[in-house]
């Protein structure tokens, strides 16, 4: 689970995008004490930037670094994983539970990308096993408290984990309803929940228009359209496990179902054994909180459905039933023996992570724009091995693939971001290549010949025009303004 999360992470995936400039900025306006109106910019609360900020102070400003910080919070997700299904039923099957979560492609593609998609399976399913804890430690003030902090803090990550206060909300007074917990646990939760989450009240009053015209708000179905958009989305979302998964190519292979169809057999008969009499409670417990971790996606547009990235949370609890039915149907080999179930089952786990590794490797990868060859960092590492006072002129952005490369993919991953300059290749004429300050480096597409529309009558002031390669791959053209 740690090298699905680790290896070749530096190159897969290689592209820095907007999402991560996105993440980057904002934590770049932490570390100066500026930032935008709100807790909010572009989607991206200032939960991750700020969880993030020390592992880009010890290890430096790189899209590797925010990788890392990603799949670090991954990682405590998986150990959250660990301890909640643990408490559920066992180590054996806590063992079973992780390791299927920590090598579904899902959950992995999350993991390395970097984005914040990275910690939120990881706040959810932690303020939901704090819940679970709660009723089971009815005289605890501590952990009421915890789960209404981690709840709280949902306010402030994603407009998906706004659904956390709820969803706890919802346990503490079902608990107290069926006394097992007090009225002080449900008084100490909402404590936690109204001091972490006070300042995003304020927030709102302040900033009201953030929310309901922002990045969140406009996505948003509201009136009429909202019940036949809801039924529709109920069906994506819900197909999403079974046939056509996300189109987006970020977060899934192309509209490649969310779990392997291994898993989803196994995921149904794990559904079916938490429903039995003995263990429905915790059933409905399990299955009501995946299902309220799908609603925020269902209220946007269905034209946003299925989402991988929306959905992401609900992802260790789907492979929590996947286990569930290994587990139970280990039990049919337990009359043969333990040693022969617990063969039987892990089995079952290498043959589901090793299927996920495969289609994480061959297929995730290479869906990634132009097959995962990088044009953003091949330039900013070109630009890296000139020499310090020559500017390096990019002629047009957004002509690859992905609409790749980004300028600030380039700016923020090169050594000396002042040298960048970004040109209009339709207003690069002989006058604009006159007015350069040399010596210069040009860089534009790798299929046109010259920079811009207009240079024929100048081109010979133009020298070692080269097409750049990384791996036998074109990634740019380049040429010398001495």
């Amino acid at each position: 689970m740690i090298a699905a999360r680790f290896v070749d992470l530096d190159g897969a995936p290689a592209e820095w995008y907007g999402d991560i400039s996105t993440v980057y900025e904002y934590v770049v306006n932490l570390r100066n004490g500026t930032g935008p109106n709100g807790f909010y910019t572009l989607g991206t609360g200032v939960l991750y930037p700020q969880v993030i900020r020390p592992v880009l102070w010890t290890l430096g400003d790189s899209y590797l670094s925010i990788k890392i910080a990603g799949a670090l919070c991954s990682l405590i997700g998986l150990l959250v994983l660990f301890l909640f299904s643990r408490r559920l039923v066992s180590v054996t099957f806590a063992l079973l539970t992780t390791a299927l979560a920590g090598m579904s492609s899902w959950w992995l593609a999350f993991s390395r990308l970097g984005d914040l998609q990275a910690l939120t399976p990881t706040l959810s399913l932690g303020a939901i096993a704090a819940g679970f804890v709660v009723v089971r430690r009815p005289a605890s003030v501590v952990w009421p408290a915890i789960c209404g902090g981690l709840s709280g803090l949902g306010l402030y990550l994603y407009g998906n984990t706004v659904i956390l206060p709820v969803i706890t909300g919802m346990v503490m007074i079902t608990g107290w309803r069926l006394r097992r917990i007090s009225l002080r646990s449900v008084g100490v939760w909402a404590a936690g929940v109204s001091l972490v989450g006070a300042p995003m009240l304020d927030d709102f009053i302040r900033y009201p228009d953030a929310f309901v015209h922002g990045h969140i708000g406009e996505r948003m179905v509201t009136g009429w359209q909202m019940i036949p958009n809801l039924a529709r989305g109920i069906t994506r979302s819900l197909m999403a496990y079974v046939s056509e998964g996300d189109h987006v190519f970020r977060g899934n292979p192309i509209a490649r179902a969310h779990i392997d169809h291994l898993s989803l057999v196994f995921g149904v008969i794990g559904i079916v054994y938490w429903l039995r009499p003995d263990r429905r409670l915790r059933g409905i417990f399990l299955l009501g909180s995946f299902a309220m971790l799908h609603v925020p996606a269902l209220l946007a547009s269905v034209d946003d459905l299925p989402s991988a990235s929306r959905t992401i949370a609900a992802a260790p609890f789907a492979y929590l039933f996947v286990a569930s039915g290994i587990w139970w149907a280990g039990g049919l080999f337990r009359r043969l023996g333990d040693h022969e179930a617990m063969t039987a089952m892990t089995a079952i786990v290498l043959c589901i992570g090793g299927l996920n590794i495969y289609v994480y490797v061959n297929t995730y990868l290479p869906g990634l724009p132009y097959s995962n060859v990088p044009i953003a960092r091949s330039i900013a590492d070109y630009a890296d091995t000139l020499p310090g006072g020559v500017q390096v002129h990019l002629v047009g952005t957004g002509w690859g693939p992905g609409f790749m490369p980004e300028i600030k993919s380039v700016v923020y991953a090169v050594h000396r971001p002042n040298n960048i300059i970004q040109d209009d290749p339709a207003a690069f004429d002989c006058k604009a290549l006159e007015a350069l300050h040399r010596p210069a480096v040009l860089v534009w597409r790798f299929d046109a010949a010259l920079p811009g529309t207009d240079l024929s009558a100048c081109s010979a002031e133009l020298t070692d025009i080269v097409t750049m390669r990384r791996s036998g791959t074109p990634v740019f053209r380049t040429a010398r303004v001495p």
